[in-house]
């Protein structure tokens, strides 16, 4: 190891964990519930996802699928995908969500997840997407890296 490297991780081990830039590469299970919409039956609603993101410096991308709506599962054929396209700055994470439905794949919903890191393994804060002008809470828990 050159003494440089040595050096850096040094440093990095006396930095407070919050300090130190996290690495989100892996796989997340995320869960909107809906608190606002422009249709009632949507507020209540929680969709399930299961996401992989991949971190280069600050940027994040990667994809997912939506696998549950409320108490259904979703067939894998039916479920929708999701590409994703994000930043990292200090312990916040933007991530903007394409949505596509593989019945109607011309069609995209887009939305936004803004989250706060609680713990390396945990991501807490809120999602708003097009349809029917939805928002609520969101929250990720990290399955693997």
């Amino acid at each position: 190891m050159q003494a440089d490297e040595k050096i850096k991780k040094q440093v990095a081990a006396l930095l407070p964990e919050r300090r130190r830039r996290a690495d989100l590469s892996g796989r997340w299970q995320v869960v909107h519930r809906v608190t606002h919409s422009a249709l009632g039956r949507y507020v209540g609603l929680e969709m399930q996802f299961d996401i992989r993101l991949r971190q280069e410096g600050a940027r994040l991308s990667g994809e997912g699928v939506k696998y549950r709506v409320g108490e259904e599962l979703i067939a894998r054929e039916e479920a929708s995908v999701l590409e994703i396209e994000g930043r990292l700055e200090g312990e916040h994470v933007r991530l903007n969500i394409v949505e596509r439905s593989p019945a109607n794949p011309e069609r995209c919903m887009r939305g936004a997840i803004d989250w706060e890191i609680v713990r390396p393994e945990l991501l807490a804060g809120t999602f708003q997407v097009e349809a029917a002008d939805s928002s609520g809470g969101s929250r990720a828990v990290r399955t693997s890296l």
